[in-house]
């Protein structure tokens, strides 16, 4: 994903976070390798670039985001995005 495709992802996502009520998240299920890797994605930054960026390998990247979306109740990336975003991880 393109710099300019997630600053437009984000700003779209941003919008609805504050077409909502303002409900403040904490994520203290979270490591804060994990609170790390959610701000990566909401970054914009694609598991190829984490996994280079934090010096292991792209399935570690992988299982980690796996386990995230889980301990989130997440489905998708996009679900992450608004997580850090209410978050004020980004």
């Amino acid at each position: 994903m393109s710099a300019a495709v997630a600053d437009e992802y984000a700003l779209l996502l941003l919008d609805e976070v504050t077409e909502q009520p303002a409900v403040p998240v904490s994520l203290p299920h979270l490591s804060t390798r994990e609170r790390e890797l959610v701000t990566l994605v909401a970054q914009g930054r694609t598991n190829s670039q984490i996994a280079a960026q934090l010096s292991t390998s792209l399935t570690t990247v992988r299982s980690s985001l796996d386990r995230i979306l889980v301990k989130t109740g997440s489905q998708r990336r996009a679900d992450l995005m608004r997580l850090a975003l209410q978050a004020s991880l980004v």
